[in-house]
């Protein structure tokens, strides 16, 4: 009995405690709670959701598949017949082998893909000789480079391959899996090195062509030979896209490319575009970025006054461009305004240093007609290069450089004229074996 009541005194004790205990959390949960609710009133964080958390859409705001309701459907063309194929008829049903009677007439049309085919031709000629040269003479083989095995269609679709960013183990693979060609590397690469020779004179053209152009875009992108720092050069225009591979890069390149240029020459704020006597355009979208980089990185208020100023009198410049000149001498004010203010902030000086050297090369597409405020065509030209670089790690010798360069040119020219990469070539080079 004794026993029994010390334990329901312990117990009770126990439970004491427990009370105790229990009501002091209750007190911090309390004070935590109006603590949170303080900081989620000034955060303003209290229904918004993580930034990497997408936000769930209700089922009213779900976008059903397919076009909206009342839209005329639209689905692949039936492409033109090929072979027709008249199958067997059914004669009894598969599912129970009950008797079957004709309903109707079916048509069905399947795109299947043909394993590739290699031609192999025999040219039978008679070899003369010139008794007054003393040469030996004999008739040109059609559609074929000056001593080579495969004819045009094979070089240029190994040349477009190469500029889509295949490499060069891939295509062997595919000549063999598909073709049943076996090649070597030395073969692949050979044969662009070819082209890229034969057409030398067409690619020294364009360069001219291009120079006859209203306005043209520049960049440069880092380029390895043989392990060795390069640098791959676009100069491209509505048209025309002309690449160079230098070892520098310095002014010397683009005073080369572009002697004589008269138009309007878009690039970044890069010093080896100084050397250039034309009108240029300053690149935009390359300060804007600079500007939000240093807003994010390293914010000041000195800064983003800056920044916001110097923003707002190029988005007014560029809503009121119709106005032509006076609209470029307005903005071209007001930029000399802000820039010969005193500043602090080593961010803004060095940009206030940048633009006093490029002042009267910042609205230059105000006073010419379409003419484009930013370089997007130059990066978008040299894209496809920055492809082949990161497949190939650049090129293992000087000449397979300067050939990439040159096929890119007719590769990007091709896709700038909207034109079919194999017909193009194909036109260029039989003008030149007529030549």
């Amino acid at each position: 009995m004794d026993d029994l009541v010390e334990r329901l005194r312990i117990a009770e004790q126990r439970v004491a405690e427990l009370e105790k205990e229990n009501k002091e959390l209750r007190v911090i949960i309390k004070r935590l709670t109006e603590r949170l609710e303080k900081l989620e009133a000034k955060t303003n964080t209290k229904t918004e959701s993580p930034v990497n958390v997408r936000p769930q859409s209700s089922d009213a705001e779900h976008k059903m598949p397919g076009r909206p309701e009342g839209h005329e459907g639209i689905g692949r063309k039936t492409p033109e017949v090929d072979e027709t194929v008249n199958l067997k008829p059914v004669k009894e049903c598969p599912h129970c082998g009950g008797p079957v009677r004709c309903k109707r007439k079916r048509n069905r049309t399947i795109t299947s893909l043909v394993k590739g085919w290699v031609k192999h031709t025999r040219y039978q000629f008679m070899q003369w000789y010139c008794v007054k040269c003393n040469k030996t003479v004999e008739p040109s083989v059609p559609n074929v480079l000056p001593n080579s095995r495969f004819d045009l269609t094979f070089a240029f679709w190994i040349a477009c391959l190469r500029m889509l960013g295949v490499s060069v183990d891939n295509i062997v693979f595919l000549l063999k899996t598909d073709y049943g060609l076996i090649v070597s590397h030395a073969t692949v690469i050979n044969t662009c090195n070819k082209i890229a020779k034969f057409l030398g004179a067409d690619y020294e053209q364009f360069r001219l062509d291009l120079l006859k152009e209203r306005q043209v875009h520049g960049d440069e992108t880092h380029w390895r030979v043989k392990g060795k720092n390069h640098w791959l050069w676009v100069f491209i225009s509505n048209r025309i896209a002309y690449f160079v591979v230098s070892k520098t890069r310095g002014h010397t390149v683009p005073e080369r490319v572009m002697k004589g240029y008269a138009g309007l020459f878009t690039a970044d704020f890069w010093n080896a575009y100084n050397v250039l006597t034309c009108e240029k355009q300053r690149c935009w979208v390359h300060l804007k970025r600079e500007l939000d980089n240093v807003l994010k990185k390293r914010p000041s208020i000195e800064f983003a006054e800056f920044a916001s100023q110097l923003l707002t009198t190029f988005y007014c410049a560029k809503s009121c461009r119709n106005r032509g000149s006076k609209t470029r001498v307005d903005a071209e004010l007001q930029v000399h305004e802000l820039i010969s203010k005193r500043y602090e902030n080593k961010d803004v000086l060095r940009l206030v240093k940048r633009l006093r050297r490029h002042e009267k090369e910042l609205f230059t597409f105000c006073a010419r007609r379409s003419a484009k405020s930013g370089n997007n065509d130059a990066e978008r030209g040299i894209r496809p290069s920055v492809v082949v670089r990161n497949v190939s790690n650049g090129s293992q010798s000087v000449q397979g450089a300067e050939s990439f360069a040159t096929l890119m040119t007719f590769f990007q020219t091709s896709r700038l004229r909207d034109e079919n990469f194999l017909d193009f070539m194909h036109d260029i080079a039989n003008n030149r074996l007529k030549n």
